[in-house]
């Protein structure tokens, strides 16, 4: 009893942590806020060292991921039956994504192996666009090391979170998101009626379930979002996650992603995140130059374009594609895309680099 008392008093205790990060963000007019003051709280308690009741911070992971299937139902919301016909006006950028991947996956491998002297599978696996448990989990089975391509997936997200919205800000020069007054949650349809959170309910039920038995990438994202978005479309509601449920999924996000660098030494962190910025950096130029050329063909604006390309979290890139007004379908289907084609290709790629080196004779020894 002793036992799980601590255990809920320092999960209380996180959590209490990051609602007040949130709320700290919010009050400063911060875009994204109660993702972004979840995550900078939550990490600075992480690598600070502090115990609650001579424990580090922790947080139940089932709780932490029934607030993802919340984001997917929020997303598919927005979908109409007018967004299918939009989908055969996307394939220029749709068929980018290969080379992007490609070009992406080569690039961060080398910053990892050459620059950041990480072992072959461990940069390889590390500088995957896409699917953070598969890469770990398939990285791990070629040899890699867990720490460090787990350190470095989550890396790229946080400071995707932390960075892209600030570089709005600074390219548009005026506040975007919620410091200029956007809502991540769509407008409300009037009062929630009992068949209307019933069908939500279902959608994010059934979808995460239908998602893992499909073996969907991100499928307790992926599943909900679908189910929603064929309730939505299909005409069998119009309503929307009520507004404090999508803060509160916010504020869990943020905290498993800060959550992630508890245990982990500052110099290894310090290391990682240098190494990390290096890689979004390059990634962010290369999405910045297709969000160029792509924007004169009119699929979509530049800033669309750019968030569908940048190589953060499938469900904090579309959270921060509702912050700025941007069409969160049109960014979640370009995500979707390039996590199935990360996975697919990266073992494949894998094999041919090692090739590759191999007969310049570059492979390192066992």
């Amino acid at each position: 009893m002793a036992r799980r008392l601590r255990k809920v008093f320092v999960a209380t205790a996180t959590l209490a942590v990051a609602a007040a990060g949130g709320l700290g963000a919010s009050v400063l007019g911060l875009p994204l806020p109660w993702l972004l003051g979840s995550l900078i709280g939550t990490a600075l308690l992480a690598v600070s060292g502090l115990r609650i009741a001579g424990k580090p911070p922790a947080f139940p992971e089932r709780i932490r991921l029934a607030a993802v299937p919340v984001i997917g139902v929020m997303i598919g919301a927005g979908v109409s039956a007018d967004v299918f016909s939009a989908l055969g006006q996307w394939w220029p950028s749709l068929l980018l994504l290969v080379p992007f991947i490609l070009a992406l996956q080569l690039v961060n491998f080398a910053v990892f192996h050459r620059l950041g002297g990480y072992d072959l599978p461990t940069a390889f696996f590390a500088a995957s666009p896409g699917g953070l448990i598969e890469s770990v989990l398939i990285g791990e089975s070629r040899g890699g090391t867990v720490a460090l391509m787990s350190m470095q997936h989550f890396s790229r997200i946080a400071l995707s979170v932390l960075i892209i919205p600030v570089l709005f800000t600074f390219v548009t020069g005026q506040s975007v998101g919620s410091a200029a007054g956007a809502s991540l949650a769509a407008p409300e349809n009037g009062s929630l009626t009992v068949r209307d959170a019933v069908l939500l309910a279902a959608s994010g039920l059934v979808g995460t379930v239908a998602g893992r038995a499909l073996r969907l990438p991100a499928a307790i994202m992926i599943g909900p979002f679908l189910a929603s978005a064929a309730i939505h479309a299909g005409g069998l509601t119009n309503a929307s996650v009520p507004t404090v449920l999508v803060m509160a999924a916010q504020v869990i996000l943020g905290l498993g992603i800060g959550l992630r660098f508890v245990g982990q030494g500052r110099c290894t962190l310090a290391h990682g995140f240098g190494l990390a910025l290096v890689a979004l950096s390059l990634s962010l130029g290369l999405a910045g130059l297709i969000a160029i050329a792509l924007s004169a063909s009119g699929i979509a604006t530049p800033e669309a374009v750019f968030l569908a390309f940048a190589p953060g979290g499938l469900a904090e890139m579309s959270l921060i594609a509702i912050s700025l007004g941007i069409s969160p379908v049109f960014v979640t289907t370009h995500h979707v895309l390039r996590i199935v084609i990360a996975i697919s290709l990266s073992s494949l790629v894998f094999r041919l680099v090692c090739a590759v080196l191999n007969r310049r004779g570059r492979m390192p020894r066992a």
